[in-house]
């Protein structure tokens, strides 16, 4: 499976999701229990921020 490119975590009746978003465009959801600190709700978060380089080089194994 591929890794992300971009994430969002936005709150649903029953709690918070964290959506994740693929390069061919597909999406997967997953239920959190709380947002972490210093995200904000419907932002969109690209990858990189959190792995500190971009995705193209993690899939080659740079």
């Amino acid at each position: 499976m591929s890794k992300p490119l971009e994430f969002k975590i936005i709150e649903t009746k029953t709690g918070y999701v964290m959506v994740f978003y693929y390069e061919d465009g597909t999406t997967e959801e997953v239920i959190i229990g709380s947002i972490p600190k210093g995200i904000e709700l419907n932002r969109h978060y690209n990858i990189t921020d959190l792995y500190g380089y971009t995705v193209i080089d993690d899939r080659k194994g740079l």
